[in-house]
């Protein structure tokens, strides 16, 4: 949900539908590369809870970092189990 946030949409049309066309339309464009010869490759990033806390702190305390910070971040890790 945090890409479709970053888009600003209001949550009434964020729906399980557009959603299914978001996927359809992610599998069409790979489709597309992969026949024009692109190879396609995709990773699967795993932080931890742990190490996700010691990066939001930082964003906090490390002045250099503040940028980073919203506070969408911590609305996010409210709903760390939901992930």
């Amino acid at each position: 949900t945090l890409f479709l946030d970053s888009q600003r949409l209001p949550r009434s049309v964020v729906t399980k539908q557009l959603w299914e066309e978001r996927f359809q339309d992610i599998n069409a464009l790979e489709r597309h590369l992969a026949r024009s010869g692109t190879l396609v490759l995709k990773f699967f990033l795993n932080v931890s809870k742990q190490e996700q806390r010691r990066r939001l702190l930082a964003r906090l305390d490390e002045p250099a970092k503040n940028w980073k910070f919203q506070a969408a971040d911590l609305d996010e890790r409210k709903r760390w189990d939901d992930y």
